[in-house]
């Protein structure tokens, strides 16, 4: 799972101020996760995908951005319910 995935679960937690227990809850479901962090080719990939997409006349989100480029980098699906945010993005597998 992407840190930015991650980010925006815990950030969606907070906004609708959920108690201690959804939250340790959603914590642990978490945890049986791998996060994955962005390393130099991750950031590479981010300024190509956003690029890429500008290009396109497609705009995405820098959020959007890093997930994508943490999937391409790790050659891991994408798993998503708003798969035409993220189409045409090159090495990218989505998993809708």
């Amino acid at each position: 799972m992407s840190f930015q995935t991650a980010a925006e679960l815990y950030f969606w937690a907070y906004r609708n101020q959920w108690g201690q227990q959804r939250f340790d809850e959603l914590k642990r479901a978490l945890d049986r996760f791998v996060t994955l962090f962005p390393d130099e080719e991750t950031g590479r990939l981010w300024g190509e995908i956003r690029h890429q997409r500008m290009k396109q006349g497609r705009a995405i989100s820098p959020q959007d951005a890093w997930a994508a480029a943490c999937a391409v980098r790790h050659s891991a699906p994408l798993v998503t319910n708003n798969a035409s945010d993220f189409s045409g993005i090159s090495g990218l597998h989505l998993l809708p």
